[in-house]
């Protein structure tokens, strides 16, 4: 595209030098796009062009646009009931996941979701600048405790609480619970 500007207005042309759109300077020299003769946004390719300008909404919203002429420059277009690409899935607010009927575990104990979070900017009013969240596979129990500084107190604390060892520990390896003192326990 080629853009000229000049001290009344503006044009744009295409590659072939053929106006596509032009506009007028307004007094407090701001650019007002004025529909033009050699415009014809009736093409598939425009329709799309216009999709996209208006942020990907829903066909129903556009056609209110139109009917209202709530968008200057926006001419009356043929939109069909399509979705383009990647904005059907990109519209979709939630996909469900696979529901599991059965517990892979047969205890409690047997597989632990762990995740350390912290050091937060400002310690709570305790001292406390760590929190540890742990979630039982089996039975879906959770432990949240917050701490003055990384330490592997809780996993001590549910052994002996529930009388079990635990047997695995799944994390979001963010290096966390990689140390020797960590491995020293289990």
């Amino acid at each position: 595209m080629n853009v000229a500007f000049t001290k009344d207005g503006c044009v744009i042309s295409n590659k072939y030098d053929r106006a596509i759109m032009k506009g007028i300077k307004s007094p407090d020299n701001c650019f007002l796009w004025t529909p033009h003769r050699a415009m014809s946004y009736r093409t598939k390719k425009d329709v799309e062009m216009w999709y996209r300008k208006l942020g990907h909404t829903n066909y129903r919203n556009i056609q209110q646009y139109i009917s209202k002429k709530a968008v200057r420059g926006l001419p009356k277009l043929d939109f069909k009931e399509k979705i383009y690409g990647e904005c059907q899935v990109g519209k979709h607010t939630k996909v469900s996941h696979q529901w599991f009927q059965q517990v892979v575990t047969i205890r409690v104990l047997e597989l632990l979701h762990m995740d350390l979070i912290g050091p937060m900017q400002v310690e709570s009013i305790g001292g406390k600048e760590y929190i540890y969240v742990c979630v039982d596979d089996f039975s879906r129990y959770t432990w949240v405790e917050f701490t003055r500084e990384k330490s592997d107190q809780l996993i001590i604390q549910l052994q002996r609480e529930k009388r079990l060892t635990i047997i695995r520990i799944r994390s979001d390896h963010g290096k966390e619970f990689e140390n020797s003192k960590f491995n020293e326990i289990l």
